[in-house]
């Protein structure tokens, strides 16, 4: 396991990308990282809308998530803002 990526344990909905937020840190810089509900949906195989429902999608297979966000941020793909993106798992 790569020591250089740590995820916080905290998550939120943020409504104005309609995703999950949650943070990274690698050798002390911050990242803000992202999963939409769409992806969400796609790897839990279900359907809901509602931020609760996408929180508890996303720490159902939180774990999976943070290998994929840990592999894209040792490839360094985060936009223009420093932000990483999961738009697939």
């Amino acid at each position: 396991m790569n020591q250089s990526v740590i995820f916080s344990d905290s998550c939120q909905w943020d409504a104005e990308r309609s995703a999950i937020h949650f943070v990274a840190q690698q050798q002390g810089m911050t990242i803000d990282c992202y999963i939409s509900l769409a992806v969400l949906q796609t790897l839990s195989g279900t359907e809901g809308g509602q931020p609760q429902q996408a929180i508890d999608l996303f720490e159902q297979f939180r774990f999976d998530i943070e290998d994929t966000a840990q592999e894209l941020i040792d490839r360094e793909a985060v936009d223009e803002q420093g932000c990483l993106v999961i738009n697939s798992i």
